[in-house]
C-alpha cells in the first residue's frame, strides 16, 4: 500500500492510519473493526465542507444530507448501503500473532459491523436536538441577516428586504428551497395575477392575504402559528391555488393527508420533514373529531409531538409543516374553547367556473412560476412589516361562523350572556336556557355535565358559588356571568359598530317546535321522562311536574326574572292569576330577554319566539277572561 513499509512474510509495520483514500494496490485503508468510533470519524470526513460543519446530520431520528440547497432527510438503509460499499475493499492492519510485524486483513463488511459503524456516526455528526428551521448554524451565523428574511432558491440565498443573493452554505439549516432559480428580472405574472381577480373580483385583502401565505410557506417561518382555510363552491380555484402553491415549494416538499388520517396512529408519519401540507376536499365527521383538533393544535402551535413511524423509533419533535386546507363547506372541529378557530385565517370563495372550466389553466400558470415567487416575496415582505396577516372583510363571517360550528356553547353565551365579573346566574337556569336555545338551532343538547365543562372551556374564568339568600336548597350559580337583560338588547342595537357576524340575541321568530301539550309525557334535555298536568303552564320552562317533585335540569324552578331564582319550588304551580300582583308575570319573556307585547303571552310568560301558544293555552286564556269578567260583573 502507499506509504506502507514491507516487511518480511508479507507482513507490514504498523504506520499510522490513512484517512482511506485508494492506495497503490486498489485497496482502501481504515481502522479495524473494533474501533467503529475511528472507522465514523474516517467516514465523515468525506461529508466535510469548507465551514467546518459537516454536510450529514443526526436530529431528532432523522438522518438529514444537506443537498447544496437545504437540508433532506436521507432514509437510513441509503446510508447503510453507503457504509457497506465505502467498507467493501477497505482493508485493517493486524498484528501477526505476538510479534511486532502487521499484515493487512480484508474488512469484509457484515451487518454487525455495519450497524457499529452507522451507530458510531450519528454520535460524530449528531446535531443540537433543539434546531428549528430556519436558523443559522456554525460560526458565520452571527454575521449574516436575519433567517427569517433569507429564501434558498435554486441558485443561491435569497435575503428578500434586500433582494440580494448570498451563496448556499450548509450554516443555512432549512428544509425548503424553491426547486428553480430566482430571477430579480422575471416577468410580472400576469396570468396568475387575472387568475385571481376572477376568483375575488375586486376583493384586493383576499389576495393579499394569499400572497402574504406564500411568501410565509416559502420562508420556512412557523412563528405565526396559522393555518389557511380556503372555502368555496366546486370549481371556483381552490384546487388551482393549492397546486400552484406545491409546484412553488416543490412536491418532495409537501405533504397531502386528509382530516381523518391525522387521528390514527401513523396518520403524522408522512408529515416530518414536509415544510407544506395540503388537506384536499376536507371532509370530517365522527368521534376522532377531538383527535384531529388536538394535533392541528400542537401543529401549528409549535408544539412538541412524539410521532409514531412503522417499522422505525418514534420521531420527538415540532412538525414544521404549514397547513392549507381546502373545503367546499366550513369543517366542524369540535374545541369548546374555541382555540382551534382562531388558528385560521380563512379565505371564502363565491366564484363558481362550473362549466367554464380552462384545462390548460394550471400549465400556464406553473410557465409563470418565477414571476409568481417574486410576487409572494413580496406577500412575506408585507408580513413581516405589519407583523400579521391581512384581514379580510368578506372572511368575517366566515370566520364567526367556523367558531360557532367549533364551540356552539361560545356561540350561545355570545347571544344570551354577558360576561361581568360581578355577574351570576343559578346553573340549573342558564342550562335550561340553552336546552331551548340548542332546540330552536336544530342541536341536540349536550347534558348539564359538558354544557359545564365546555362553558368554563369557553370561558375559563368563570367562578361558582352557592348564594346564602336563595332559600334553604341554595342552589349553585355561576360567577362572572350573567343573563342579557332588555337593556343589554337596546345597548347591542344601539352599537354602530357591531361584531363582525354577530347577531341580534334571541330575535323575535316563528313560534318554535318545541310547545308541548299539558297531560302529556315528554323528555326534558337529560333524558328522563315527565308528565304535564293539565292547568300548568306549559313551553320550554314552564313547570313541569315530575316523579320525585323536582326537575334536575332547573326547568321546574320559579323564574322571577334575570338575577336569579327566588327559590326552588317544591309542588308545580297553576297557571298564574293575571288579577294577583304577587302572580302575576313580568312584562318580560321567562326564557329570553324580549318584551311580552300581547295579553296572552303576558299570561303564559313567554313569547310567541319560545313558546308556541297552543289551543289549550288559549282555552286556559279565555276560561281566565270569563271568570274575571264574571266576579267583575
Amino acid at each position: 500500500m502507499s506509504g506502507q513499509g514491507q516487511m518480511a512474510g508479507g507482513a507490514v509495520a504498523a504506520p499510522p492510519v490513512s484517512s482511506g483514500g485508494d492506495g497503490a494496490d486498489g485497496v482502501v485503508e481504515f481502522p479495524p473493526p473494533s474501533a467503529p468510533m475511528r472507522v465514523a470519524r474516517q467516514l465523515a470526513k468525506g461529508y466535510e465542507h469548507e465551514s467546518g460543519l459537516f454536510t450529514l446530520g443526526h436530529l431528532r431520528g432523522d438522518w438529514l444530507l444537506w443537498d447544496g440547497s437545504m437540508w433532506a432527510v436521507v432514509e437510513q438503509d441509503e446510508l447503510r448501503s453507503h457504509i457497506y460499499r465505502s467498507l467493501e475493499h477497505a482493508v485493517y492492519k493486524a498484528r501477526v500473532g505476538k510479534g511486532e510485524a502487521w499484515e493487512a486483513r480484508a474488512f469484509d463488511p457484515t451487518p454487525g459491523k455495519v450497524s457499529s459503524v452507522l451507530d458510531a456516526l450519528r454520535a460524530v455528526v449528531l446535531m443540537d436536538g433543539g434546531l428549528d428551521a430556519p436558523k443559522w448554524i456554525g460560526a458565520s451565523g452571527a454575521r449574516r441577516p436575519p433567517a427569517g428574511e433569507v429564501v434558498a432558491c435554486a441558485n443561491g440565498l435569497l435575503h428578500v428586504p434586500s433582494r440580494t443573493m448570498i451563496e448556499h452554505t450548509p450554516e443555512f439549516f432549512t428544509r425548503t428551497a424553491v426547486p428553480f432559480d430566482y430571477n430579480p428580472s422575471a416577468p410580472e405574472p400576469k396570468r396568475w395575477l387575472g387568475f385571481l381577480q376572477s376568483v375575488w373580483p375586486g376583493d384586493a385583502d383576499s389576495v393579499a392575504l394569499l400572497q402574504e401565505f406564500f411568501g410565509y410557506v416559502l420562508s420556512g417561518r412557523t412563528d405565526m402559528q396559522k393555518i389557511l382555510l380556503v372555502v368555496g363552491p366546486p370549481r371556483s380555484g381552490k384546487g388551482t391555488i393549492a397546486r400552484v402553491l406545491i409546484a412553488l415549494v416543490g412536491k418532495a416538499n409537501a405533504a397531502a393527508p386528509t382530516l381523518a388520517s391525522l387521528g390514527t396512529n401513523f396518520g403524522l408519519s408522512p408529515l416530518l420533514g414536509k415544510p407544506l401540507a395540503v388537506v384536499g376536499d376536507a371532509r370530517l365527521g365522527g368521534a376522532g373529531t377531538r383527535q384531529v383538533v388536538e394535533r392541528l393544535l400542537s401543529i401549528s402551535g409549535e408544539d412538541w409531538l412524539t410521532v409514531d413511524r412503522k417499522n422505525k423509533e418514534p420521531w420527538t419533535g415540532p412538525i414544521p409543516a404549514r397547513f392549507v386546507i381546502v373545503s367546499n363547506e366550513l369543517p366542524r372541529l369540535s374545541d369548546a374553547s374555541g382555540a382551534i378557530a382562531k388558528r385560521f385565517v380563512v379565505l371564502t370563495m363565491a366564484q363558481s367556473f362550473l362549466g367554464k372550466e380552462d384545462h390548460r389553466l394550471t400549465a400556464d400558470l406553473l410557465e409563470e412560476l418565477p414571476g409568481i415567487l417574486a410576487w409572494s416575496l413580496d406577500g412575506l415582505e408585507r408580513l413581516a412589516r405589519n407583523g400579521s396577516f391581512t384581514r379580510t372583510a368578506s372572511s368575517q363571517d366566515a370566520t364567526r361562523e367556523l367558531e360557532d360550528l367549533a364551540s356552539p356553547v361560545a356561540a350561545f353565551l355570545r347571544e344570551h350572556c354577558v360576561i361581568d365579573p360581578d355577574g351570576t346566574v343559578e346553573k340549573d337556569k342558564l342550562y335550561a336556557r340553552w336546552a331551548v336555545w340548542c332546540e330552536q338551532n336544530g342541536l341536540k343538547p349536550t347534558n348539564s355535565a359538558m354544557f359545564g365543562r365546555d362553558l368554563r372551556a369557553a370561558f375559563p374564568g368563570l367562578g361558582d358559588a352557592r348564594p346564602r339568600n336563595t332559600g334553604s336548597k341554595r342552589p349553585r350559580h355561576h360567577v362572572g356571568i350573567r343573563l342579557k337583560t332588555p337593556k343589554d338588547n337596546d345597548a347591542d342595537d344601539d352599537d354602530d359598530d357591531p361584531e363582525p357576524g354577530a347577531t341580534t340575541p334571541n330575535p323575535p321568530g316563528p313560534p318554535g317546535p318545541h310547545a308541548e301539550t299539558p297531560g302529556s309525557s315528554i323528555k326534558d334535555p337529560q333524558g328522563a321522562a315527565w308528565t304535564v298536568p293539565t292547568g300548568t303552564r306549559t313551553g320550554p320552562t314552564g313547570h313541569r311536574g315530575g316523579p320525585t317533585g323536582a326537575d334536575p335540569t332547573g326547568i321546574g324552578k320559579t323564574q322571577v326574572s334575570d338575577g336569579g331564582p327566588s327559590g326552588p319550588s317544591e309542588n308545580p304551580p297553576s297557571a298564574p292569576d293575571p288579577d294577583n300582583s304577587s302572580e302575576q308575570p313580568e312584562d318580560v319573556c321567562q326564557t329570553c330577554p324580549n318584551e311580552l307585547v300581547n295579553p296572552i303571552s303576558r299570561f303564559l310568560g313567554q313569547c310567541p319566539g319560545c313558546h308556541r301558544v297552543t289551543d289549550e293555552d288559549r282555552r286556559r286564556y279565555f276560561d281566565h277572561l270569563h271568570e274575571r269578567n264574571h266576579l267583575a260583573g
